[in-house]
């Protein structure tokens, strides 16, 4: 007999995270001075810019003009969007100022998922408890009303 469980991966992937490939230890552009006309990221602490804005838990992305060329996209595109602008509000993406910092246990992570698979890691990497999620997720639910 199969069992159906619900399971919230959110704590895991966070965990998981802090293992990206490595070149995210070494990114040249986690910077203000972006080459590119725009750029598309998470918008990770939206809920603080845009408060009572879009929350369904799926994401919002985060649209950054870099330049006039990017600004004519933009103007260009905007129309067709659900957007709001949010010009001037102090980010704090981390990845805006410098790359990710790599893990100590990162080559120990990896080495351990190849011998012995991701649910070997997720016991021991993953920072899981299943009350403290719920818990959490009680706050959140009390705290919007």
């Amino acid at each position: 007999m199969k069992k159906i469980l619900h399971v919230n991966l959110k704590p895991i992937l966070k965990e998981y995270l802090n293992y990206l490939r490595p070149s995210c230890f070494q990114y040249a552009y986690a910077n203000k001075n972006r080459p590119g006309d725009i750029t598309i990221a998470d918008f990770w602490g939206h809920e603080k810019a845009i408060p009572d804005q879009w929350d369904d838990e799926k994401g919002i992305s985060l649209v950054l003009v870099n330049n006039s060329h990017g600004m004519e996209w933009w103007d260009a595109a905007k129309e067709e969007l659900d957007y709001v602008d949010c010009t001037g509000y102090p980010f704090r993406h981390t990845n805006m100022k410098r790359p990710t910092a790599k893990p100590a246990t990162y080559d120990a992570f990896w080495k351990e998922y190849r011998e012995n698979g991701f649910e070997a890691v997720v016991k021991r990497y993953a920072k899981y408890e299943p009350q403290s999620y719920w818990k959490n997720r009680l706050k959140a639910l009390f705290k919007k009303k």
